[in-house]
């Protein structure tokens, strides 16, 4: 309800897209980063280096709880509705080239 005595029918969230293409580059880059540090652990007991990236590839990854969400919110209009914080979930594989030392 708003002061005027009017109520608000829809409010959406997006992201706009250059915000986004700079979060999914940050978050692409830690997690290279991630990958290439956990790789180099493994790699070192068997002795050998993490060399160059030969490829990575990332997946959207569902929780499950979408449709749940968008159920509960449309059978209920007319609660209060305090947004959380977006959460979006990819997963990740990186490869890297193992050169013997």
């Amino acid at each position: 309800m708003t002061e005027s005595g009017r109520r608000v029918q829809l409010v959406q969230f997006q992201i706009h897209e250059a915000a986004r293409q700079q979060l999914q580059d940050d978050t692409l880059a830690a997690a290279t980063k991630r990958a290439r540090e956990k790789a180099a652990r493994i790699a070192g007991v068997e002795g050998w280096t993490v060399s160059e990236l030969l490829g990575a590839t990332t997946k959207e990854v569902s929780t499950g709880m979408d449709s749940i969400v968008d159920e509960a919110l449309s059978d209920h209009p007319d609660t209060d509705f305090i947004p959380q914080p977006m959460v979006i979930s990819e997963s990740f594989e990186a490869n890297f080239k193992l050169i013997t030392e």
